[in-house]
This record gives C-alpha cells, structure tokens and sequence, in this order.
C-alpha cells in the first residue's frame, strides 16, 4: 500500500495556541482569497523561515503510536491494524479564516469492549476507525465560531459515518464544545476526530477506495449555521482510502463538477473537453458558457438500478454556466437549468439529481456565481447519431420567487464537437 511521508509531531492532546496572525499563512502553501477554496498540498515537509518553523512545532499533533495506544485502550481492542493513512493537507479557507485537514489514518479493530458494540454493528468482532488529524485557524481580529463536520458518507452505505468520542480520551469536538465552538481572535485550535465504521461500510469503503469527507465551515454568529452568517462554509471532498482510491480521486480532478463524481457513483472516462468563453446578455444579466464536456459514464453496482433505462451505455455532457447579475432583481440561482436541442430535432432537459448544488441559492444584483449544468444522453445513439451534430443549449433562468424569467431562445449557445 502507498504510504505517504508521516509528519513531524509531538505529545497527544489537544493544542490551543494564540498568536497564529500571519505565521501559518503560508504553511499550506496557498494565498488568502477573497472566495473561499479548496486546496490540497501533498508535500508538508516544506522548508519555511525558523520563525514558521517554530510555529508548526507548537502547533504539531500527537506521536500517532501514542494515538493508536490511546484508541486500542479506549476500545480494549485485541489487536489495532492499520489499513490507510495519508498526510496530504485538505485544507479550506477564505479570507482570514481556515480549515486544515492535516491527515487521516484508517484503522482495524478487532475483539474489542462489549461497550462498543453498537457503533459497531452491535457486534465485537471487527470495526473501522477512522482518526482525523484537523486544524481551525482564525486570523482575523474577531472571534468566529466553527461549525460541526469531519462526517463521512460512502458509495453503497447509507448512513453517515459519524465521530465517536468514546474511542480517544479526548477529541477536538469535546474541546469546541467546552469553548461554545468560540475560536477566539488570531488564535487556532488542533486535534482528533475518530469515527466508527461497521464491517458493512468497511467493505463499501474497500470496494470504491474512497469516501466524502464534510469539512466544516466558521461562522460571525454563536449557533448560528446560516449562508448569510457563514465566513466559511461548510464543504466535501473526496478523500482515497487505497491506492486505486488515489487515483480516482486524482482522475477526478479533471472533470467538471457533478454528482456522479461527488458522490463516486461509478467510473467517467472524459471524452470531449472545450473551451467557449462565449457570453450572452439577458436583460443586463451575463451568462458565460465557459465550456463543455463529453463523459462516458458507466455506474457502479450500487447506483446502476438509478440508470437501467440506458441499456446501451450513458454519455453525459456537462456545461459550466456563470451568471453575472448586472440586472435589476435577484435571481434563484440554484433552480437555474437548461434545455439541449441535437441536430434541430431532438431534445433534452438538464438533470437536477445530478447536478453539484451551487453555493449561492440566490445571486443578488451585482453577484456573480457559476453552476454546472448535466445532461444524460444514450451513449450508442451518441456514437452514431449526435457525435458530429450541433448542439444549442438554452438557459433558463429564474427570479427569487422560482418564476421563469426567459423565454426559449432568450439565451441560447450552439457548439459542435
């Protein structure tokens, strides 16, 4: 199994430590922008100034040996096996605030406390550990208040995997809860979070390699987990837990957006892949074709009754629409939505159950936000029919009280293959 450089570390336990200011900026080796991203940094082993240096030193995690010996006396496990494990830094932030995972480990537990059989299954004999090593940061002059996350979801396992606190002797949710989840001005806060997997969503996490983490987001206000009040939101991301899950996750990066690759429902090999830049103007509103893509897609076992009526295989196109709003009112830009016209004569609508939902539900004057939209095409029709076809997409757009604003042709891109 490919293992990945383990960082430098020190004691176990949980590290709160003020004075972060500019220190960590660079640490992931990323900007602060003024739109929240996602980063992932492979090597954080970089060579940094002694000040940094002593920065990382102070805010370091735990000897995993000590974290391993912690959960197998917490659990009263026979044996601790490792499965995975990876320090790739995940990290999101936006302006002043940030969320770093700093790694994970994947674990086997075996024979372990009748008291922890329930999250087990209720069973003693196997489970899965998940342990998360995770960094939130506020550099700004205000104190923010981090939201809950770390969950898990997996392809063909339907509950979420969910932190349990009773397999580390302490953990960062038990530390944000004692403080309100108060993350106090240019200070950060790092620690554990460990979460149980039954034998069922073990073998579903073996089979697909991988699995989507939700990383939280800070908010300005206490207990308050809305849109307007977040600094940060809340996102997922897919983390591998094999090698071929590496290289899922590495191959994805090249797709547009959707939820066949957000949510592992199979395998999409990229077939066409283009470029417009093309803009419309509707009433003062900019719409952008950015681009298009040509997928197969082929489902995994799990979400293949989803896609039974495609009996000669799935091509999915996938277009990336921006929307500026210099209009005059705001739009409910999450319900935006399209209509694909081949050859002046077939038609199709975009499919909403595939489609990533956007950040913004609404887009007020002066906003500007990008979706992707997804269409599903029978994959032999498209092979000996529509290949060599021109292609119009239409937009739809609509106002804040879900009514449509354009008409067919108001806002229309053709493009050819």
């Amino acid at each position: 199994m490919k293992k990945w450089k383990i960082l430098v570390s020190l004691s176990l336990g949980l590290v709160l430590v003020t004075g972060c200011g500019n220190n960590n900026t660079e640490e992931a080796g990323s900007e602060s922008t003024a739109s929240s991203s996602i980063k992932k940094v492979k090597d954080s082993s970089t060579k940094e100034s002694t000040e940094e240096s002593e920065v990382e030193k102070s805010t370091d995690s735990a000897d995993w040996s000590m974290i391993e010996k912690d959960l197998k006396e917490q659990t009263e496990a026979e044996r601790v096996s490792e499965l995975y494990q990876s320090t790739q830094s995940l990290v999101s932030e936006k302006d002043a605030v940030k969320v770093t995972i700093e790694g994970y480990r994947y674990y086997q537990i075996e024979n372990f406390s009748r008291n922890m059989k329930i999250p087990f299954g209720d069973q003693r004999e196997k489970g899965g550990v998940v342990i998360v090593d995770a960094l939130i940061e506020n550099g700004s002059d205000q104190k923010v208040y981090a939201g809950t996350g770390f969950s898990m979801s997996v392809t063909g396992f339907d509950a979420s995997i969910m932190r349990k606190k009773q397999l580390l002797t302490e953990d960062l949710d038990s530390k944000l809860y004692e403080a309100d989840h108060e993350i106090a001005p240019k200070s950060q806060v790092r620690g554990y979070i460990a979460l149980s997997l039954k034998p069922e969503a073990m073998d579903k996490l073996a089979e697909h390699g991988e699995a989507m983490i939700e990383i939280p987001g800070i908010y300005s206000k206490k207990d308050s987990y809305s849109s307007a009040d977040a600094l940060l939101e809340k996102k997922e991301e897919s983390i591998p837990f094999t090698v071929d899950g590496e290289k899922k996750v590495e191959a994805a990066g090249e797709f547009y957006p959707d939820k066949v690759t957000a949510e592992n429902m199979g395998t999409k090999t990229l077939l066409t892949s283009k470029k417009l830049n093309e803009t419309k103007d509707f009433e003062g509103i900019k719409v952008t074709l950015g681009g298009y893509q040509f997928t197969e897609f082929v489902p995994n076992e799990d979400e293949a009754p989803r896609f039974k009526n495609f009996e000669k295989g799935i091509v999915l196109l996938t277009a990336e629409v921006t929307v500026d709003n210099q209009g005059q009112e705001t739009l409910k830009f999450a319900n935006t939505s399209g209509g694909l016209t081949i050859d002046n004569s077939v038609k199709t609508l975009t499919q909403n159950g595939l489609e990533v939902r956007p950040k913004k539900e609404e887009l007020a004057v002066g906003e500007k936000a990008t979706k992707y939209l997804v269409f599903t095409l029978d994959k032999e029709s498209y092979e000996k029919l529509y290949h060599e076809q021109e292609f119009k997409l239409d937009v739809k757009l609509y106002d804040e009280k879900f009514a449509q604003m354009t008409d067919l042709d108001d806002i229309t891109f053709e493009f050819k293959n």
